[in-house]
């Protein structure tokens, strides 16, 4: 998956739009909210999932809660996100949302390591 497009404004009441795009050219939309921002600390927002336009009814709603934690040296990032509702049809990519957030978060901390993520 790529990302072609990503925005944030990171402060309570800031929006989140993130497009992810599959290997088959198919995006997948995300717009959100952040609700609470602690800086260094954590990270409370909504997020929407549409499986067409944005336009549209989400297919899928979630609070995410990201904590930030020194430790030895390093920053552990706990993440958890609660399911609000979801579209029947959307349980496919719930069932692959763990995996994916795992994946994406290794790619960061090798991003972060000075390596190259893909």
């Amino acid at each position: 998956f790529t990302t072609p497009v990503c925005r944030m404004d990171v402060r309570p009441g800031g929006a989140i739009r993130i497009d992810m795009q599959g290997p088959d050219g198919t995006l997948a939309p995300m717009t959100g909210v952040f609700q609470e921002v602690v800086p260094n600390r954590k990270l409370v927002f909504t997020s929407y999932a549409f499986m067409g336009s944005p336009d549209e009814e989400p297919a899928l709603e979630t609070l995410a809660t990201v904590i930030f934690a020194a430790e030895g040296g390093k920053t552990r990032v706990t993440w958890e996100e609660k399911v609000i509702r979801h579209d029947p049809a959307f349980i496919e990519a719930l069932l692959g949302m763990e995996e994916g957030m795992r994946q994406s978060l290794d790619k960061l901390g090798t991003f972060l390591a000075g390596g190259d993520p893909a």
